[in-house]
């Protein structure tokens, strides 16, 4: 196998990966979109402009972890970004928006249950 070539995923491991990098992906692309639904509404503000550019980096992993099949680093995006929207839930809460709050709490939850479902199917796959 050649240095470029792309690793073939385990079969048990396969499906719970693809579940795991389509959540991730949806997180991240939602997250982009409340980031710059926030800068917009901000003016452009430059707090705004750093949490937008912070978000498109979670994209960029989650689609670099999806070309590589890595479950690892799978697991670990997604397990990550259910953090970041655990804290924007929080943020949301303190807000009283009810979007920022419904919006990252699903996503949380629906990112950290695949993330420790790929974990576990990686763990069974030793």
């Amino acid at each position: 196998m050649g240095a470029m070539d792309i690793p073939a995923l385990v079969p048990s491991v396969a499906v719970p990966f693809r579940v795991t990098v389509g959540i991730t992906l949806v997180t991240a692309f939602a997250g982009l979109g409340l980031a710059i639904y926030d800068l917009v509404a901000s003016g452009w503000s430059e707090s705004f402009l750093y949490a937008t550019g912070r978000s498109l980096v979670f994209l960029f992993i989650a689609i670099a972890v999806s070309i590589a099949r890595w479950p690892a680093g799978a697991v670990l995006a997604a397990a990550a970004l259910a953090v970041v929207d655990v804290l924007d839930t929080i943020v949301g809460v303190i807000r009283g928006d009810a979007l920022f709050i419904v919006v990252p709490l699903v996503l949380a939850l629906a990112t950290g249950a695949a993330a420790l479902w790929l974990n576990s199917a990686i763990r069974r796959s030793r």
